[in-house]
């Protein structure tokens, strides 16, 4: 079975300020890191059900060139690079249409106006607040789920912050495990686990 991961950055554990989210932030590098590590427990459980699984990892924060490739489990293989209509055009969902069973949505966060929301936005926080599908407002993991579901892959796992769980269950079809990695204290603090 071959199995998608988008990954975020701002849902993963240890991540709670915007330094840790761009490459000029000082604590960007130790955020790189985590965001791996958060991947790689992601891959190590798959592989427990399903040892012989592939993963295509997608990079779907900021630059898109975040996760440390020297220590990514070596059963998956990475997309990276920036969104664009030539290369990238599914941005942070680019590389499910390689023949993906399921997906997983790794280190996920909740959209914009959501209150309490952890590093809360939707796309590009300072130009987008809201986007609707069907009338109804819907952050990242709904779109991202829209987006695959035409190549009919499910939805089987999004980790994140607690808050996102109530938006995933929503706005995601039925189905996926929600995986909380911290307790959101608001836009900058949050209590963790470990990777």
């Amino acid at each position: 079975m071959k199995i998608f991961i988008s990954a975020d950055m701002e849902g993963v554990t240890g991540v709670a300020h915007r330094d840790q989210l761009v490459p000029e932030g000082r604590t960007y590098e130790r955020a790189r890191h985590l965001m791996t590590a958060d991947i790689n427990a992601v891959i190590t459980g798959a592989l427990r059900v399903e040892p012989a699984a592939e993963f295509i990892v997608g990079d779907g924060h900021g630059v898109m060139r975040n996760i440390l490739i020297e220590e990514l489990h070596e059963a998956a293989q990475l997309l990276v690079g920036p969104c664009h209509p030539d290369n990238k055009p599914l941005c942070m969902v680019q590389g499910v249409e390689r023949g993906c069973g399921v997906a997983f949505f790794t280190g996920y966060h909740s959209r914009a106006g959501t209150p309490g929301g952890l590093l809360a936005h939707t796309w590009s926080g300072a130009a987008v607040t809201n986007i609707r599908v069907n009338g109804e407002i819907v952050g990242e993991a709904a779109l991202n789920a829209a987006i695959i579901g035409h190549w009919d892959v499910p939805v089987a796992l999004v980790s994140g912050a607690n808050e996102l769980e109530a938006e995933a269950n929503a706005t995601i079809p039925e189905g996926f495990v929600f995986v909380g990695l911290k307790q959101s204290y608001g836009f900058n603090a949050a209590l963790c686990l470990p990777p």
